[in-house]
């Protein structure tokens, strides 16, 4: 028998897309991801990665350390042996890593995702009302001669999210353009709790509609528009976060900073693809459990190249 173990790549700790209960390892093309290691028991083994030019090991070594034949796609082992690599990221597609013995017999495996990179860009809007200033702007006087910036809440938090998308899918999230846009409904009273599909008389749109046309054009364009909002529901529900085709509504935590970033790497979730399936999972799950973590299935949804077809 032999083992297949994967320890967290210390760059970026667990979140580098490898799921361990598909056993199912993402890479970006020309990418490396750490960490693999497998321990051959009473028997010699054979481990090969197939097709060939997707994926290849990378900085082996063995223990005992005695050099092994083999090539980037195949390297055989002696019983007894602890073989630790690392896998590199060739071209786009699907492969498997097989671990056989010498008779042929397969053992264990790990499913491969090379993924090319996908480029997204977003636009980030603050929305205000005749009442409500947004709360995602610092706490310090608006009416001193230096007024307060979000670029220290939401720029910062943004990061957060565009790291666990590349580290996980190698999507590539950027601002479309450097301003963070105000979206005034200063005729309006949102109410302390936004309504987004309730309905405004006399022309009967709803909230969220208005809340898109009173955004500058100069947001539109972007893969994606983020409203960054107070307390937020819909008729039925209680929600902290609400998508709409490209359109998210993100409500602000006060008292957990980090559930700002989970939330709207949840809602950017839902605009690249996934729904929720009742699983407690960040992106398609019901929000009881969070996570910053993704699935295979949510990996593959978000970034489709490197699927089976």
């Amino acid at each position: 028998m032999a083992m297949l173990s994967k320890g967290p790549d210390p760059t970026m700790g667990a979140f580098d897309g490898f799921d361990p209960k598909t056993v199912y390892q993402m890479i970006p093309v020309n990418g490396v991801r750490t960490g693999f290691k497998i321990v051959s028991a009473g028997d010699p083994v054979d481990i090969e990665i197939r097709p060939a030019g997707i994926a290849r090991f990378n900085k082996k070594s063995f223990a005992p350390g005695v050099p092994s034949p083999g090539t980037g796609e195949l390297v055989s082992i002696g019983a007894n042996t602890t073989f630790t690599f690392d896998l590199e990221g060739q071209s786009a597609g699907n492969a498997t890593l097989v671990i056989r013995n010498r008779s042929g017999k397969a053992l264990e495996s790990l499913l491969i995702s090379v993924k090319a990179e996908l480029a997204k860009t977003y636009s980030l809007c603050l929305l205000h009302d005749m009442r409500h200033r947004s709360p995602w702007l610092p706490p310090n006087d608006p009416t001193q001669p230096n007024p307060p910036s979000a670029d220290r809440v939401v720029r910062p938090m943004m990061e957060k999210v565009k790291q666990t998308l590349r580290q996980q899918t190698n999507v590539i999230l950027s601002e479309r353009t450097a301003q963070l846009f105000e979206v005034n409904i200063n005729d309006r009273n949102l109410g302390d709790r936004i309504v987004l599909d309730a309905r405004l008389p006399p022309s009967n749109d709803t909230v969220s509609s208005l809340i898109v046309s009173r955004t500058p054009g100069q947001a539109f364009g972007a893969s994606f528009i983020i409203y960054f909002t107070w307390d937020i529901r819909t008729l039925k529900d209680d929600v902290v976060g609400l998508t709409v085709n490209n359109v998210c509504f993100v409500e602000f935590n006060s008292v957990d900073a980090n559930e700002n970033g989970l939330t709207t790497a949840h809602e950017l979730g839902h605009a690249l693809g996934l729904k929720h399936n009742g699983r407690d999972l960040l992106m398609a799950g019901d929000g009881i459990s969070r996570s910053s973590r993704l699935e295979q299935f949510e990996i593959d949804t978000v970034n489709q190249s490197g699927t089976l077809p």
